[in-house]
């Protein structure tokens, strides 16, 4: 007995499911134009794949940044201006930031816990761009982890002091 087949739906082999012909990315290799399997099975074998091969993704990624700088300088240009049309005071305050370190008004001060020499200037306020905490990256990272963990922005807040 031949399966019915219904004009823009397609069968996900993977997880059986009939689904819209919407749910199946673009590929012009296949017969019909599209994946064999839906954007969901996709997805999760991809997590899978990435979790199993970290080592082995991180330098193809590597790898691919190298052989693609322009590329990647693209990238980082397009989210830089996004971030700035997202956030003007904090990018206000990260340039003031760093003016006065290229001036020499401010110098940069190891990081308050680790005491590692490359170290990023944490703003608690914006609107103070000249007052920061020298923290390194892993722990400016957690820093801005905790802040999201407790939904505050301000440390006084965290501590009590408002």
């Amino acid at each position: 007995m031949q399966p019915v087949t219904l004009i823009g739906y397609k069968q996900c082999p993977r997880c059986k499911r009939i689904l819209s012909v919407a749910m199946f990315s673009k590929h012009s290799k296949y017969k019909d134009g599209l994946r064999y399997w839906c954007k969901e099975c996709v997805d999760k074998y991809s997590r899978e794949y990435k979790k199993a091969n970290r080592d082995l993704c991180t330098k193809y990624n590597q790898d691919w940044k190298k052989r693609n700088p322009e590329k990647v300088k693209i990238a980082h240009s397009r989210n830089d201006k996004s971030y700035a049309k997202k956030h003007p005071e904090r990018r206000r305050a990260i340039n003031i930031l760093y003016r006065a370190i290229k001036s020499g008004k401010i110098k940069r001060q190891p990081c308050i816990v680790c005491g590692n020499p490359k170290s990023q200037g944490h703003h608690e306020k914006y609107s103070k761009p000249l007052e920061v905490q020298w923290v390194c990256q892993t722990h400016h990272l957690r820093l801005h982890q905790f802040y999201r963990d407790f939904n505050c922005n301000d440390l006084e807040k965290i501590k009590g002091g408002e």
